[in-house]
């Protein structure tokens, strides 16, 4: 029963990622048609900053996760209890992010929106309420981090489906009626206070509307666990965002939208990898904690191999058709001008980032974190060091290419160092038969079928084409993976070889 629960937690967590996927491709166009790319740009300021802050909560929702998970599973009242004491420290925090926010707007407007056609004292606005909305969005953080905790996977996702499609999706009736920023980010506000109101209400439920009190104890023997994932989160957050932070105050406001949407464009390698690493990991931890190194070994090489093999051809199919691709999503002749190899640049370094997961969480599953946090912190000062000689060089091109360099270069250390430490293996041998091999068969699939399509009719058929090389290049991937790990076979691969052969 339990193996069941799992499996069907696991099938909603990528019904919510792959939502979470298309709908940010689903809405972007129109937000592009609706406001242009100046009010975009806003748009896109405000997700920079809320991935900035998440940080302040990482630490606080992993840690109410895993003690629901934990002693919070058995005991309801302590669950409830540890609920209430959160719910104080969030308020807390809560203000201080919306008072930073009140009177720091000036100064974030001047220095970080470089912008002259919408009205300063509009843009405070926008700023002042961003502060509020992304204040709001850790409460529903820790209550969607409690059900998770709770094994209720299931509702939260379809809780976060629906808070997702009424943000970006049912937002475009008052964006058609009034066309305005102002609209856009106070239905933000009011999604985000009913999404409060109702993922609290059934959190309570499955807790038992028992009645709690704040006991600031639990919360002294927990703050040690937070803090480090709360640094974590930290650092992860300025990798990923510093390079657009840059950006807005370096260049033009309708600059920083057109990278936007590059950055948009780029997170597909990494969107597609997390999950199958997510699932993979509570695995590897068990078989860590159990000490059972031979089949760390196995899933790290074939989980190496999978998602190699998967984000290789992602990668390069975006990378050959990037062109037509952005065409087909956004509808905007310049936009696509503009970004084409901007976002080539950046889908690799998103490649590169979404190898680094087998060993950002094998470290984790060994409870080590400070190789992930000293390569983050070395990350961080390369960026600050080199992207604005390099934005003022180059432009837009100049912001992502170190992003690109330091991406592989983590890759390289992290990977050299983890398993040195836990599996001492071959690292030279695991680098090319578990990367190298498969990234190369995609390369060399993707770049025939891209030359024989060349000569085929071009638009909305880049779509069919593109769906021709994934399914080629894994096919012939996943073959030699099955041939590789014989004892761990991808029994859909198997089916297709048999029904193939029959029919020859």
């Amino acid at each position: 029963m339990r193996g069941s629960k799992i499996k069907v937690n696991i099938i909603s967590n990528y019904v919510g990622r792959i939502w979470s996927f298309i709908s940010i491709y689903i809405f972007v166009p129109f937000y592009l048609k609706i406001l242009g790319i100046e009010n975009y740009a806003v748009i896109g300021f405000y997700s920079v900053l809320l991935s900035l802050l998440a940080f302040a909560d990482a630490g606080l929702t992993a840690t109410l996760n895993r003690e629901f998970a934990g002693k919070g599973h058995k005991d309801k009242q302590y669950a409830s209890n540890l609920l209430r004491t959160f719910e104080y420290v969030y308020f807390a925090i809560i203000i201080l992010i919306i008072g930073l926010f009140y009177f720091c707007s000036p100064f974030i407007v001047e220095n970080y929106i470089n912008e002259k056609t919408i009205p300063f004292d509009d843009l405070i606005f926008y700023v002042r309420i961003m502060g509020v909305i992304i204040a709001l969005q850790f409460f529903s953080t820790m209550f969607q981090g409690g059900l998770m905790g709770l094994q209720e996977q299931q509702l939260s996702n379809i809780l976060s489906i629906g808070y997702g499609f009424c943000r970006s999706g049912i937002v475009l009736i008052p964006l058609l009626i009034w066309s305005n920023l102002e609209a856009y980010f106070l239905w933000q506000l009011l999604s985000v206070c009913i999404y409060i109101f109702v993922i609290r209400y059934f959190l309570k439920n499955k807790l038992g509307n028992k009645n709690s009190k704040p006991n600031f104890r639990l919360f002294q023997k927990l703050w040690p666990y937070a803090l480090g994932m709360m640094l974590m989160a930290m650092i992860g957050a300025l990798n990923t965002q510093l390079d657009k932070i840059l950006v807005s105050k370096l260049l033009p406001l309708v600059d920083f939208g057109y990278y936007s949407l590059a950055g948009i464009f780029a997170q597909i390698p990494i969107i597609i990898a997390t999950p199958i690493m997510l699932a993979v990991f509570p695995v590897m931890t068990k078989n860590v904690i159990d000490k059972n190194i031979p089949d760390v070994k196995s899933l790290f090489d074939r989980y190496s191999f999978i998602i190699a093999s998967v984000i290789s051809v992602i990668t390069f199919v975006l990378i050959f058709y990037a062109n037509d691709l952005i065409y087909i999503w956004t509808g905007d002749i310049i936009a696509t001008e503009r970004i084409t190899n901007i976002s080539r640049i950046l889908v690799m370094g998103g490649f590169f980032l979404a190898l680094q997961l087998t060993s950002y969480y094998l470290a984790l599953a060994n409870s080590h974190t400070r190789t992930n946090i000293i390569l983050g912190t070395l990350s961080i000062f390369f960026l600050l060091i080199v992207i604005t000689p390099f934005i003022e060089t180059l432009g837009l091109l100049g912001a992502s290419l170190p992003w690109l360099i330091s991406n592989f270069c983590v890759f390289i250390l992290l990977s050299l160092i983890v398993i040195k430490k836990y599996l001492k293996e071959n690292y030279f041998r695991w680098l090319f038969l578990n990367n190298i091999l498969p990234i190369g068969i995609s390369l060399i699939i993707t770049f025939i079928l891209y030359y024989i399509f060349s000569y085929l009719p071009k638009g909305y058929y880049t779509v069919f084409y593109s769906g021709v090389t994934f399914i080629l290049a894994c096919y012939v991937n996943l073959r030699i993976y099955n041939k590789k790990f014989v004892n761990h076979p991808i029994l859909i691969i198997e089916n297709v070889t048999k029904k193939l052969k029959k029919r020859k």
